[in-house]
């Protein structure tokens, strides 16, 4: 071979013509590097990524308060040192007189859900269901009947003028008497007598109060004593009387066409309410609608529901029912309302179970039930643990202590109840006849604004303070 062709030779091995043989190991190594390189860089991106995100969580954890774990809501109510033998009287009126009454007895239910859960816990209680007739003379008949019944003492399902008749008989037979869901008379309270709800001025002064924070500019008053009360206090646009029921609707709307934020009040038995809530609806009134006490009547609720009627917008002044308040205090202070609740899911599903009525069980009321009823037993199972005796006599003095008034059944509070912001300052909590103090009340807690809701497919009452 000549010189220029080995020249030419080794010039095209040089330059690469033919592949060198460690090339392809090479080609290898940096293949490997580039994966470990890549490797590297993912588990650093992941490594920043779980730094960021565990000192974020860190961050909004301290910024968190630590919750208190609560104990669960007890269905049973245990009383130290209540005596044994301890018998109540309940009255209710069975009447065709709207005005007295009717109805308060299916909201009363929650007597039966008081006597179940202290039996559960070990302290029985009986009861003795007389009907008054809403009369004068059936009031005084059905007292008479309890003294003989040896009762320690008697709570009142029932509204109107003849309940005055029914203090005035169990003062005489030194009876003392716990109503629910009456007004307290505003002067001579008979002895021994305790209201839980405010005189119908502090019903008033709530009710105006609820019509400001509402911001009510036009107010039509409908009905009785109450709302010509407002219309005395607040004055008001236009006041519809109730003789003819089905023009009132027709009056409310001429009476509040064109007029700034317009509110009605509506006082009156509660299925005169209920016909009432359900014409404006249907006139399509869509502004607030205050109701009297009988808004917490289950005769009302009954109606409304019937109706389909639609309940926001409604409101009243007095006490949240249990459903309403476990709804909106998830904290320790709902938990005597999730006691009640869990007490009549067991007691509904329990066919057995007797409700006030004989010809009914519970199982057909249970959703009536409600904390008043129910608190005014533990009223008297509180006050005959502190008097350890069950004597009425001793069981009235010892309603007006401060033991009896706090109740304290098993460390649990009462399941009626607005909070503890409420003070009961215009008018609010029970009265007494004897002491003129709260009573049988929950010290420290009036009613207050409440408005309605549908929970569960029921009306519920919740608390509307300071919401507006």
């Amino acid at each position: 071979m000549s010189e220029s062709a080995k020249h030419t030779e080794a010039e095209t091995q040089s330059s690469g013509a033919y592949p060198a043989s460690g090339e392809p190991a090479r080609d290898k190594r940096r293949t490997a590097l580039g994966i470990l390189a890549a490797l590297l860089l993912i588990a650093l991106l992941a490594a920043v990524i779980w730094f960021f995100r565990y000192q974020s969580e860190k961050a909004r954890t301290a910024s968190e308060p630590d919750f208190e774990a609560f104990p669960p809501a007890s269905v049973e109510l245990a009383v130290e040192n209540a005596p044994e033998g301890l018998k109540l009287g309940v009255v209710v009126s069975y009447t065709e007189d709207l005005t007295q009454g009717p109805g308060w007895d299916l909201s009363g239910e929650g007597v039966r859900v008081a006597q179940w859960r202290l039996a559960q816990g070990g302290t029985p209680v009986e009861l003795v269901t007389v009907s008054d007739q809403g009369s004068d003379d059936g009031a005084r008949a059905a007292i008479a009947e309890l003294s003989d019944n040896d009762v320690s003492g008697v709570i009142a399902l029932t509204t109107g003028s003849h309940t005055l008749a029914l203090a005035n008989a169990a003062a005489d037979a030194g009876l003392p008497i716990i109503f629910p869901y009456q007004l307290q008379p505003s002067a001579n309270v008979p002895e021994g007598a305790h209201y839980q709800l405010p005189t119908a001025g502090g019903w008033i002064t709530g009710l105006t109060n609820q019509l400001g924070d509402l911001q009510c500019s036009t107010v039509v008053s409908v009905g009785g004593e109450l709302a010509n009360g407002v219309r005395g206090v607040r004055g008001v646009d236009a006041h519809i009387g109730l003789a003819e029921p089905a023009t009132v609707s027709a009056q409310v709307l001429e009476a509040t066409l064109g007029r700034p934020n317009p509110c009605v009040v509506i006082d009156a038995p509660a299925s005169m309410i209920a016909q009432q809530v359900t014409g404006l609806r249907g006139a399509r009134y869509d502004g607030p609608i205050l109701v009297g006490p009988e808004a917490f009547n289950g005769v009302l609720s009954t109606a409304l529901t019937d109706a389909r009627t639609p309940i926001a917008g409604i409101y009243s002044y007095g006490f949240p029912t249990p459903g309403g308040v476990s709804l909106t205090s998830p904290d320790a202070s709902g938990l005597p309302a999730g006691g009640f609740l869990q007490a009549v899911e067991v007691m509904r599903t329990n066919g057995a179970l007797p409700s006030l009525r004989d010809d009914t069980e519970f199982s057909e009321r249970w959703q009536y039930a409600d904390g008043l009823s129910h608190d005014a037993v533990l009223s008297f199972v509180a006050a005959a643990a502190v008097a350890d005796s069950t004597d009425p006599a001793k069981i009235m003095q010892a309603l007006t202590t401060p033991e009896a008034r706090e109740a304290a059944v098993s460390g649990a509070e009462r399941v009626a109840r607005c909070g503890a912001g409420s003070t009961g300052s215009t008018g609010g909590g029970a009265a007494s006849g004897s002491s003129g103090g709260s009573g049988a009340g929950s010290a420290g807690d009036g009613p207050c604004p409440v408005q309605a809701a549908i929970v569960d497919g029921r009306i519920e009452w919740i608390s509307s303070e300071g919401a507006h």
